[in-house]
This record gives structure tokens, C-alpha cells and sequence, in this order.
């Protein structure tokens, strides 16, 4: 009996423990907030990067840069055709791809596809009809050496690739939202839409025109530059130029019956960016200029 007693008096200290233990407290909750505020970049320019990798910096040799603003030109080429030979047939001459030298301390060189870089910080939503943007390229006047014009020559771009990063720094070799028409032929004195990007688009984006899109390292054969930093006398100079790379989407057509008198021609290139305005009243199509650069062609 003492031991049935004692097992019966454990089991009912046990079972009126029970529900005790089974019973959780109710939860405690408290809500907080985060906030981050973004707004318009205005800063003069986005680094210069090289068009095979976004991710590498570099100081171009020549070239030009657009005004300050939210939707700017950081960089726009020159173009150098070279020192080539009075002919009577006609011709068609690629320019030298763009020379830079890395920004990291290494002092590196290279070639890269000639290349116009575009950032757009304004900030502005997608469905915002105003987001997109138009680049225009205008040839200021027919090539000239003094008063002699190179009449008949044309300045015509094709093979155009696009270039951006994604968010973990990846080359997007195509990215959407931006377009450039197959074929662009210059007449001087009148731009031309080289490029258009859409309201998805934003960001730092450049356009090159080549079928490749690689880095070729500077070295003593190929170099314009002498070791002072100036251009290389005429011999030394056009055995460089023929070794550097060329873009093969950018030519210089010469018509052979046009007479050329010895020396330099030049031509002013204006690169025009323009915010598309969305058609609100306005007739379509309208674009306000944004930003411009100019770059000095040098054959």
C-alpha cells in the first residue's frame, strides 16, 4: 500500500506540472524602419573604363569630354587615320583603336576599341516617358588641309557593339534597351543619330565598333609615342601605325580622283547627347540637348 501511494502521489505531482510547461509566452514583436535616400549625381565624369573590362580604369590618350551633368558624355575618341600615300584609286582607311594607360599604379598600356562612354545618374522611373536618351555625331566640315577640302571622303561607322556591367560586375556584351542603326554615314555639316537608349535603360554605358572587343598590350612595336611621350618621327611613326590595331567598324572612304595636297587634313567632330522628351504637347521626337563634347579628328 506505502508503495502504490507513493507512485500515485508522484504521478499526480507530474500531471500538475503540465500544463505549465506546455504554456509558451506570447510573442514580443516591435517594428522599426530603413531608409536610404538617392539623388541625381551631378559630378563632372564616371571613371573611364576600358571597353573588354568594365571593371579595369584608364586615362585615354586624347579625346574629349562633355559638360557636367546628370546625363553626360565622359568620353568621346579622336580618330587618327595615319600618314598614308597620295594615290589616284580609292581607298578606305581604318583608324588606330584608342590607346589608355591603366590607372592602377602599373602604369600598363593598351589598345582598346575606339569608344564613347555615356552615364545617365538622372535617377528617372521606367515608366518615366523622358528616361531615354539620343547621341548624335556631327562632322562639322568636310576634311581640309588649309583651303583644300578632301571632297568625296566619307566618315561612316558600323559594326556597333554596346557595353555594360551587371551587378556583380560582369560584362553584358548586349544588353537591352539600347540601339544603333546598321550603317552610319556622315554628311558634313548635318548629325547623325548614332545611338538611342530606351526608359529602361540607365547608367554607365559605351559603344564601340569593332566585331571585337579586346585589349592589346602597347609595346615598342606598335607604340606611336616615343619614350619622351611625343609622337614618333615620320618613318618610326607610320611602321607603328601599321602595327597598332585598327577598328574595322569605323572607315574613312577616299575617293581616288580627289585631289590631295601634301600635309595634314583635319575635320571637327561634335558628339551630341540629347534627353528624349516624352510627347506631351510637343511634336514627337523632340529631344533637348543634354550634354556635348568635341574631339578633334587627325588623320
Amino acid at each position: 500500500m506505502k508503495k502504490s501511494l507513493v507512485f500515485a502521489t508522484a504521478l499526480a505531482g507530474m500531471l500538475a506540472l503540465a500544463p505549465a510547461a506546455l504554456v509558451s509566452a506570447a510573442d514580443n514583436t516591435a517594428n522599426t524602419k530603413g531608409d536610404i535616400t538617392f539623388e541625381t549625381d551631378d559630378q563632372t565624369t564616371t571613371p573611364i573604363v576600358t571597353p573588354p573590362d568594365p571593371g579595369k580604369e584608364t586615362k585615354p590618350d586624347g579625346g574629349g569630354n562633355g559638360t557636367p551633368g546628370a546625363l553626360r558624355i565622359d568620353f568621346a575618341p579622336d580618330l587618327h587615320f595615319g600618314i598614308q600615300k597620295i594615290t589616284s584609286t580609292n581607298q578606305d582607311y581604318k583608324p588606330v583603336q584608342q590607346a589608355g594607360t591603366a590607372t592602377d599604379g602599373s602604369g600598363t598600356r593598351s589598345y582598346m576599341p575606339n569608344f564613347v562612354q555615356i552615364t545617365d545618374n538622372r535617377g528617372l522611373a521606367a515608366t518615366d516617358p523622358t528616361a531615354g536618351w539620343t547621341l548624335a555625331l556631327k562632322q562639322e566640315a568636310q576634311f581640309a588641309n588649309g583651303t583644300n577640302n578632301l571632297d568625296g571622303a566619307a566618315l561612316s561607322f558600323t559594326n556597333n557593339q554596346f557595353i555594360t556591367r551587371d551587378a556583380t560586375g560582369a560584362v553584358v556584351a548586349a544588353p537591352t534597351g539600347y540601339t544603333s542603326p546598321a550603317n552610319v554615314t556622315l554628311t558634313p555639316g548635318t548629325a547623325a543619330t548614332l545611338a538611342t537608349a530606351d526608359n529602361t535603360t540607365a547608367g554607365t554605358v559605351q559603344e564601340i565598333w569593332n566585331t571585337t572587343n579586346t585589349l592589346t598590350p602597347i609595346d615598342a612595336t606598335n607604340d606611336l609615342k616615343d619614350t619622351t611621350g611625343a609622337d614618333k618621327t615620320d618613318d618610326a611613326f607610320k611602321t607603328a601605325f601599321t602595327a597598332a590595331p585598327k577598328d574595322d567598324g569605323i572607315n574613312l572612304n577616299v575617293p581616288g580622283a580627289t585631289h590631295k595636297v601634301k600635309g595634314a587634313y583635319t575635320t571637327d567632330l561634335t558628339w551630341t547627347l540629347s534627353a528624349t522628351v516624352a510627347n506631351t504637347g510637343a511634336a514627337a521626337g523632340t529631344t533637348t540637348p543634354a550634354t556635348t563634347g568635341t574631339g578633334t579628328t587627325t588623320p
